[in-house]
């Protein structure tokens, strides 16, 4: 804690400096409320791109309306959420706070925000997982119009006239009522990638909340949520993984580790929760299975 309390106070400022929605700190940054317009976004089928990245198309609306408000912003210029990456930052900050109990100022808080939206974005009852908020980029004629074609604080967005005669017009519909894509239809498997680092998110929460917190009640929630999602990972004729879209931006092709890291957390909130010895047992085999094949590929067994 010597060496590292600045440094992880400031990691841990940067992201209350992203945060999005209603749950702002207007002491970083004087940050304001923004997107609240989340609170009832529609779903729209994955969205089709150029190899330029523009889109392709029109885009459907499938459902909705989701909350999908809160969580962080991918970037500090663009105002789109990411489960991919969101769900990456929040195991490590709650890994740290598991593993550091009240040791770091404002570590677990934060880390609690960012899993109040990652348990969002999965819905167990009708098996979908929400994977992006928002589009960075339009299409190439800008009649339809993404984040990166603006420059202003993000709580110019919800102040958007997008009819039609309003500035900008209805070109920025898309930015100020911003569209949920799924990882997959509802009831379908779900990129392993994914369903690996939720199921880790959601089983950290079980240990922080089951390994000494005050909350049992809901590091079960969390535990039974981390199991129904990493349930639905596709582990066979896997394809593409889905990361965003478009996928360029954050382009990965590893998913064997995702799914041993969600196993190991399963395992380990198990114990953290009183789980009985055999279940353990039985997410320790699954755990270790993902790291075979892992290993196998040729990494670093340390």
């Amino acid at each position: 804690p010597q060496l590292y309390r600045q440094l992880v106070g400031n990691s841990v400022r940067y992201f209350t400096s992203e945060r999005d929605g209603a749950d702002v700190d207007s002491s970083v940054m004087n940050r304001q409320p923004a997107n609240l317009t989340d609170e009832k976004a529609y779903v729209y089928a994955d969205p089709r791109y150029d190899s330029n990245d523009n889109l392709l198309g029109t885009l459907k609306k499938t459902g909705g309306p989701v909350d999908v408000s809160g969580g962080w912003f991918d970037a500090g210029g663009g105002y789109e959420k990411f489960g991919y990456t969101a769900s990456y930052a929040d195991a490590l900050m709650l890994l740290a706070a598991r593993d550091n109990p009240n040791s770091y100022d404002q570590l677990q808080q934060e880390a609690a925000f960012g899993l109040q939206w990652v348990t969002k974005l999965w819905n167990p009852a009708r098996k979908v997982l929400y994977a992006q908020v928002g589009i960075g980029t339009g299409n190439a004629s800008n009649t339809i119009q993404g984040d990166y074609n603006f420059w202003f604080l993000p709580q110019q967005e919800d102040r958007m006239n997008v009819k039609p005669g309003g500035n900008p017009g209805p070109s920025a519909y898309y930015v100020k009522y911003r569209p949920v894509f799924p990882a997959a239809p509802p009831g379908q498997k779900v990129s392993p990638n994914l369903a690996g680092r939720f199921a880790a998110d959601f089983a950290l929460g079980a240990q922080v909340e089951g390994g000494g917190g005050t909350d049992p009640a809901q590091a079960q929630h969390l535990l039974s949520l981390a199991r129904s999602v990493y349930a639905m990972a596709k582990t066979t004729h896997v394809g593409q993984l889905v990361t965003v879209f478009p996928h360029d931006f954050y382009p990965a092709t590893q998913w064997k580790s995702d799914m041993l890291w969600g196993a190991a957390e399963i395992a380990l909130a198990d114990e953290a929760t009183g789980a009985p010895a055999a279940r353990v047992r039985a997410d320790l085999a699954t755990a270790a299975r993902w790291a075979r094949a892992y290993i196998a590929q040729g990494h670093d067994d340390t």
